[in-house]
């Protein structure tokens, strides 16, 4: 009982886990234990082939008991600037279980591609 009313362990932002993941991301991702979150936890990142294209993509599982977080995938050509916008991220799907999202860009005409999720807790906007 003391150790759950601790905010040094269990604040969101504190780490708990050998992923680096922070209590909130476990609870968005997985809404496990902080301390044994799977690999599967994380969010994937992958080349995936759209038509005669190959696109950067990104999954990430979802917590469907966190209907308080909103997920957002971003795109950066610098690392600097991030977007959200639908003219540099496809939504692939957005179900309670997983996002899916990919560059709007082919791989081939970029010569730097990062995507990156972003969660927040409540209806903020990235």
């Amino acid at each position: 009982p003391g150790e759950l009313a601790d905010k040094s362990i269990w604040a969101p932002d504190v780490v708990l886990n050998p992923l680096g993941l922070s209590n909130f991301a476990v609870y968005a991702l997985d809404g496990g234990a902080p301390r044994a979150v799977p690999a599967s936890a994380l969010p994937v990142i992958s080349r995936e082939p759209d038509g005669a294209e190959t696109y950067l993509t990104l999954a990430a599982p979802k917590n469907p008991a966190a209907t308080d977080v909103v997920y957002y995938v971003q795109y950066s050509g610098d690392l600097a600037s991030w977007s959200s916008a639908a003219a540099d991220v496809v939504v692939i799907s957005d179900t309670s279980t997983e996002i899916k999202a990919r560059a709007a860009v082919p791989v081939s005409a970029a010569t730097r591609q990062f995507l990156r999720l972003k969660m927040l807790h409540g209806m903020l906007t990235p």
